[in-house]
């Protein structure tokens, strides 16, 4: 999807950001940076499916909460 692309190419943009900022050898920030594709993989098997079943803008609402505690839980995390 588009989103999917945007994402990688941000990501592809923050690579040299987030391991120096985050004090992270090459192998944790090529764990983080490559995680996205996988977390996007499981979210596009659901996301489908629960959208059919609950209709579009729960799923989406529930999407933006999910971001917001992951945005949170990152934020105050002490270390990798």
């Amino acid at each position: 999807t588009h989103s999917t692309r945007y994402d990688v190419g941000v990501m592809a943009d923050a690579i040299v950001f987030i391991g120096n900022d985050m004090q992270l050898n090459s192998g944790q920030t090529q764990i983080i940076v490559g995680s996205l594709n996988f977390i996007a993989a499981f979210g596009t098997l659901i996301a489908g499916s629960t959208a059919d079943r609950f209709g579009r803008k729960p799923t989406v609402a529930v999407c933006c909460v999910m971001y917001v505690v992951g945005s949170v839980v990152m934020a105050i995390a002490p270390e990798f």
